[in-house]
């Protein structure tokens, strides 16, 4: 009876050190899950390109199992609680910050921080200054804007004059879209009278059209070059009864947009990809640290969208879009 008990002793201590020994060889088979910290130059579900963006990114961390958080200040322009997310994001040690940077050079000295501690930066959206970073996913911003000023050069009238709502003054995106409308205007860019600066609000984007529209007279052609300064302008022109003599070229592809589009108040919008932007930043990102060759600079891609060509092949898809397997 005394063998029996020891041998059933030993039996159990045995089948115990198996089990444990089989959770530690599946704990080597399945790797630590990468941690990566988004930091978006805003959070905000009146945005349907931010919106959009964040799905982007959340479905790919989801689909590779990633550990994901996002952090963000509450408004677009605001660099200065941007730097401070980056500097909690980089206390927090993950193996990835993904960063739309709020200001061109305000936020360089804080995104090279995260490089010099050995975090991969992945910039989406909106660069710096430097090319920094190991990564970068983002619209072609002056193709974006030549696109936007070829289609503008066709609508401005000889005589007539050309006002731009733009967005946050110091964002490398709205530079580089300023650019490429000039660009696109060519000979014609000698017609911008004014650039109002939004700062990504809808409301400041309506005041400065109004402003616009009443100190300069001979603007025959508006151009919004983000969603807000798009929408804020669409709103005044159509408020003050002007579509008729003011055509509006914009940016972007909210629900709003696509309503005015048809209206008749936008002739063309430049339509962005964000969920390939946020999908293949993360995407991406896990190659790198995967040891894969990845390109440095990723064009997610534009389309321009007319009232004609809307409702046809991909542009529909575009305008309406929908999270891809």
């Amino acid at each position: 009876m005394k063998h029996k008990k020891v041998f059933l002793i030993s039996s159990i201590m045995l089948l115990t050190l198996c089990l444990v020994f089989l959770i530690y060889i599946r704990s080597l088979e399945k790797p630590k899950p990468y941690y990566m910290i988004c930091i978006p130059k805003v959070l905000d579900d009146s945005s349907d390109f931010w919106r959009v963006l964040v799905e982007g990114v959340q479905m790919a961390a989801l689909e590779y199992e990633v550990k994901l958080e996002f952090m963000a200040p509450e408004k677009e322009e605001d660099f200065k609680t941007q730097n401070t997310l980056i500097e909690e994001a980089i206390k927090r040690k993950p193996d990835v910050i993904l960063l739309a940077a709020a200001d061109y050079e305000k936020t360089y000295n804080a995104a090279k921080e995260i490089k010099d501690t050995g975090i991969k930066l992945v910039i989406i959206d909106s660069g710096m200054k430097q090319e920094i970073a190991d990564i970068t996913v983002a619209t072609d911003n002056i193709q974006a804007g030549i696109r936007v000023g070829a289609v503008t050069k066709k609508l401005v009238q000889k005589d007539g004059k050309i006002g731009v709502i733009s967005f946050v003054k110091n964002s490398k995106t709205a530079m580089d879209r300023e650019e490429g409308l000039k660009i696109g205007l060519s000979d014609d860019s000698n017609k911008i009278e004014a650039i109002y600066y939004c700062d990504s609000n809808y409301d400041k984007a309506y005041d400065g059209t109004v402003e616009l529209l009443t100190d300069y007279p001979d603007i025959s052609v508006l151009v919004g070059l983000n969603q807000y300064s798009a929408v804020g302008a669409a709103r005044a022109i159509k408020d003050m009864a002007m579509d008729t003599k003011v055509k509006l070229v914009g940016i972007d592809s909210s629900m709003e947009q696509i309503q005015y589009l048809e209206e008749g108040i936008f002739e063309a919008i430049v339509v962005q990809k964000p969920f390939n932007i946020g999908y293949l930043g993360v995407e991406k990102a896990l190659k790198l640290l995967n040891g894969d060759y990845v390109p440095k600079q990723l064009d997610s891609g534009c389309a321009l969208i007319t009232k004609d060509n809307m409702f046809i092949g991909m542009n529909q898809k575009l305008i309406f879009p929908f999270n891809e397997e």
